[in-house]
């Protein structure tokens, strides 16, 4: 779960830095919270689910805010160390 909260408050910060706005990021968290039972409503009944692999923090959404991330690094919206000091 920590890991999961690390790469997500990534990309909510990212969010809030480039839309220099909060609600953006009010919105992004909200929704994240909102998905954290949205499975179970989605699965089908009787059907085991497991949060840990398709919850907002299992690992299927580790490999999404992976790719995002990704993704922000390689198109250049995530800059370097360098250029964040000032």
């Amino acid at each position: 779960m920590v890991i999961g909260c690390i790469a997500y408050g990534v990309l909510v910060g990212w969010l809030r830095i480039r839309s220099v706005n909060i609600w953006p990021s009010v919105v992004a968290h909200g929704a994240f919270n909102a998905a954290g039972a949205a499975f179970l409503l989605f699965s089908a009944a009787g059907a085991p689910s497991d949060p840990a692999v398709v919850g907002p923090l299992g690992w299927v959404a580790w490999v999404v805010m992976a790719a995002i991330a990704v993704v922000l690094v390689l198109t250049h919206q995530i800059p370097g160390r360098k250029q964040w000091s000032r």
